[in-house]
């Protein structure tokens, strides 16, 4: 059996110092099972901290774990997910009686264009392994510590269980836009220029983004903007603090997951609001099933994984007709697509094949890579970036970086893109942009107050 604990610092170096080292190899997982996890508290802790953490929650929240800490970190230029993972799972062993308990534990993230801007220069294209994993799937509760030596570091897991500090008679501001609206006809000048390279048939398609800027009096309530992330069911939710940096999100992409040799993964493009009844609600996801413009754009997305998968796997296969995925202020056409006998030697490069996608870039990506670069003023950084991690058992999930907030020194900026193909209209795709930022901005709202 697992070592039984309770969520506490006492309990929890306890339960690791019990644990067998003898047996222990260079690089190695403690695990114990805990009867629950309290992730508010221990964000709201955090958040007073300088620790780095990564939380994350899944779209039906079966599993949710939060990661505290580092014992591994390297560039990806000087290395990859393969290489890496070959070198440290060929020496790791799991102190785990059960044998049975599955975790996130390497580590992926990808930025979308490097940059020397200065609101991303805590972050890089980088592997790592976190000290700390509190997990919860459909198994239960579990803490696990990963280290390359035998002793625990309690001093990190005195910060993990600080009580954190009261802060309600502080005042909290909402976020107030620091800099002008965009300037439209830039915007669609772009489109225009993306439009052009589609009719020269240079492109079938571009992904055209803004970059909105605010400002804090205050530090935001980190407490609000958490229990309005768990609200935004249906999708990939994260935030992440490194440096002086907080990054919080709830996207709609996956690029794919990996279990065995199976790939499984899905196109999420085309896009519409939701109603504000249910009347209004079906009319629009109707609408969003019936438009050309919205079907074209989802198929160029759909055909490309596809077509990247067959180089790497055999029977992929994925349904004619797409879903609506619904999410809290915003609806998708969605479709699912699955690939067999995934060769585990091609993980980095099935990764470099279908990323960026079409939904997130364009078609053909070289191509589409460059025209973004040279009409987007901004740097992109982590927003359509990539993150995603392998666990012990060397399975695997990655998805894509959207609808997300940057948080630095009292400032945020908020990144919102559309999908342009030769239909679009710069109106309507502005609106799209500002409704996808919206579910954003709005986490940072107390809507009880």
């Amino acid at each position: 059996m697992t070592i039984l604990v309770q969520d506490d610092y006492v309990s929890v170096k306890t339960g690791f110092e019990k644990i067998e080292d003898s047996y222990r190899t260079a690089f190695a997982s403690k695990v114990l099972q805990a009867a629950s996890i309290d992730f508010t508290r221990k964000i709201a802790s955090l958040s007073q901290s300088e620790e780095i953490f990564y939380q994350y929650i899944s779209p039906d929240a079966s599993l949710r774990f939060l990661t505290v800490g580092e014992i591994y970190r390297e560039n990806l230029s000087d290395t990859s997910l393969n290489t890496a993972g070959s070198k440290l799972f060929s020496s790791y062993t799991v102190l785990d009686e059960s044998g049975k308990t599955e975790f996130p534990l390497l580590f992926l993230q990808k930025m979308f264009n490097k940059s020397e801007a200065p609101e991303w220069s805590d972050f890089e294209d980088s592997i790592f392994i976190p000290e700390f994993v509190f997990l919860k799937n459909p198994v239960g509760c579990f803490i696990i510590q990963n280290s390359f030596e035998a002793q625990s570091s309690s001093t990190l897991l005195k910060v993990i269980y600080a009580i954190p500090e009261d802060d309600a008679g502080q005042e909290k501001c909402a976020p107030v836009l620091l800099d002008a609206p965009e300037d439209k006809t830039q915007w669609a000048n772009s489109i225009a220029e993306m439009q052009n390279a589609i009719l020269n048939g240079t492109i079938q398609k571009a992904v055209l983004s803004r970059h909105m800027q605010y400002s804090f009096e205050t530090e935001p309530e980190y407490a609000v903007v958490a229990d309005n992330l768990e609200k935004q069911t249906s999708a990939y939710r994260f935030s992440f603090r490194r440096g002086k940096s907080f990054i919080v999100g709830a996207s709609p992409e996956k690029l794919f997951s990996l279990e065995g040799d199976t790939i499984y993964s899905e196109a999420i493009a085309g896009s519409a609001k939701r109603g504000k009844s249910e009347e209004e609600d079906s009319a629009n996801a109707a609408d969003l099933m019936n438009s050309e413009k919205e079907r074209f754009e989802h198929d160029c997305v759909v055909q490309f994984i596809a077509s990247a998968l067959r180089r790497h796997a055999r029977n992929v296969t994925f349904n004619k007709v797409p879903e609506i995925k619904k999410l809290l202020r915003i609806m998708h056409l969605r479709t699912e697509i699955r690939a067999e006998g995934f060769r585990r030697a091609d993980l980095d490069n099935v990764i470099s094949d279908l990323y960026p996608t079409p939904a997130t870039c364009g078609d053909p990506k070289e191509i589409a890579y460059a025209l973004i670069n040279s009409l987007e003023t901004h740097s992109r950084g982590l927003y359509c970036g990539l993150s995603g991690w392998l666990t012990n058992k060397q399975n695997g999930n990655f998805y894509i970086l959207l609808r997300l907030a940057l948080l630095k020194d009292k400032q945020m900026h908020v990144y919102a893109g559309c999908g342009i193909v030769k239909d679009s209209n710069a109106g309507g795709e502005y609106e799209e942009s500002q409704y996808k930022a919206e579910s954003i901005i709005k986490l940072f709202y107390n809507e009880d107050k």
